[in-house]
């Protein structure tokens, strides 16, 4: 029976370093990841007939020390991993390398698609003995070899190797290992691509599941068709001769979420926020003599049109934001959208009070000795905000437009900052978005 027409004879679908996340936090516009996302860019690309193989490579899981977490913590990171599981086997992934520990690779597997035996292994830093570091390389290097001779001694046709290397020891890799495909891992794999080193293959492949790498094998009367004219044509290895194309599939929002991934998430939020709302967490006690966190109201006795333009502000609305996400009480979102957060006298996950929202003192310090002594010079509270004052939580991965100027300019309205001998009244209202005018 003849091939269907533009169907690859075999597809391999990569996704790299998970690291535990489950989707963007949500605070960038059209940020990428979600295994949401991934698993429906996985659905709708089996959707012909092409046999498909998916392969997680790289970490899986978060590498948070749970030595370092309360309970309560440890509890939400063993639901966020059941869950994780869980939307992994609706893809599904055949070969999870180097498997769920990043320390402790998965045995090497053999899968079988296409009349091919396609062999996965993987060497890491990580596992090198205490040391060694001078002779990783070289140990790296025999270990890559050793295991890509043992696959092709149990019939594998084409074997991919994972390597959380630096890119030195990567290219020896593909040039010595005799895999087929080496797909690198890790911090150092930092600039997304393929590369073609003899008749090996180099991926590196963005992190989080926010790209999917398509590799894709076509007869050699296909390899011109459409889908395969998108791609990069490449070689991979001595036994393959289908025309093997490679193309990066990003998982953003144009992508459609798979509707049974995305209530599992739904259903882990709940839960986690339910297990939060149980959790005791006392404020950090202020020391004598030191300012502690007294809320906006309080500044709005002697602030008042600040306060009300604060209220319509982003800022002022940041806790209500992770209430319409439904993760008013997780503990990896609310630092960044309470005030003071786990600061002497400030919010904590069951402590929120008047500190809900990124309220007055986010910027200008805590209030307490001022609101007492609002004429005193030594209260802590200054007018000045410094770039370091923003950037714990606007950074690339929760505000990727980020720029201190332009975002400083947007704060300073009538009644907050108007007089200041840096924007007026006019110039103010003229810096803010029409939204925010609104």
């Amino acid at each position: 029976m003849s091939e269907p027409a533009n169907v690859p004879r075999l597809r391999l679908l990569i996704f790299t370093d998970l690291g535990g996340v489950l989707e963007p936090c949500g605070c960038n516009a059209n940020a990428p990841g979600g295994v949401d996302r991934l698993a429906g860019a996985v659905a709708r690309l089996r959707q012909d007939a092409a046999p498909t193989l998916v392969l997680s490579a790289g970490t899986l899981f978060s590498e948070a020390r749970a030595d370092e977490a309360s309970s309560v913590e440890r509890d939400q990171e063993a639901l966020r991993r059941q869950t994780l599981l869980a939307a992994l086997a609706r893809l599904p992934v055949d070969a999870m390398v180097p498997g769920p520990a990043t320390r402790d690779a998965e045995p090497d597997r053999l899968l079988h698609a296409a009349g091919l035996t396609i062999g996965t292994t993987s060497v890491s830093d990580l596992a090198l003995p205490p040391g060694t570091a001078a002779a990783g390389p070289e140990l790296l290097l025999t270990r890559a070899r050793e295991r890509t001779a043992a696959l092709r001694g149990r019939g594998a046709d084409v074997v991919v190797l994972v390597a959380r290397t630096d890119a030195a020891t990567t290219r020896r890799l593909a040039e010595e290992s005799s895999a087929e495909l080496v797909v690198q891992v890790g911090p150092t794999a930092l600039q997304p691509g393929t590369e073609q080193i003899g008749t090996t293959l180099v991926l590196r492949s963005r992190p989080r599941g926010e790209s999917l790498a398509v590799i894709e094998l076509w007869p050699v009367q296909a390899a011109t068709t459409p889908t395969a004219a998108q791609a990069q044509t490449l070689r991979l290895g001595q036994r393959v001769r289908d025309a093997v194309t490679v193309r990066a599939l990003p998982v953003d929002a144009h992508v459609p979420a798979d509707a049974i991934v995305r209530q599992l998430l739904t259903s882990l939020y709940a839960s986690i926020n339910a297990a939060s709302a149980q959790w005791h967490v006392d404020p950090v006690p202020v020391p004598r003599g030191k300012a502690g966190y007294v809320g906006s109201r309080t500044c709005a006795a002697c602030h008042t049109p600040a306060y009300f333009w604060w209220q319509a502000n982003p800022h002022g609305k940041a806790y209500a934001t992770l209430a319409r996400l439904g993760r008013e009480l997780d503990p990896q979102c609310v630092s960044c959208h309470l005030t003071g957060y786990q600061q002497p006298g400030g919010s904590t996950i069951s402590a929120m009070d008047e500190l809900q929202a990124v309220g007055c003192e986010s910027c200008h310090g805590p209030g307490s000795l001022h609101a007492d002594n609002p004429a005193s010079r030594r209260s802590g509270v200054h007018r000045a905000v410094p770039a370091d004052a923003c950037l714990p939580c606007h950074d690339t991965d929760h505000s990727d437009a980020f720029e201190y100027t332009t975002y400083r300019a947007r704060l300073l309205a009538p009644g907050h900052g108007v007089g200041s001998g840096r924007v007026t009244g006019a110039a103010a209202q003229k810096a803010q978005p029409a939204a925010e005018q609104r």
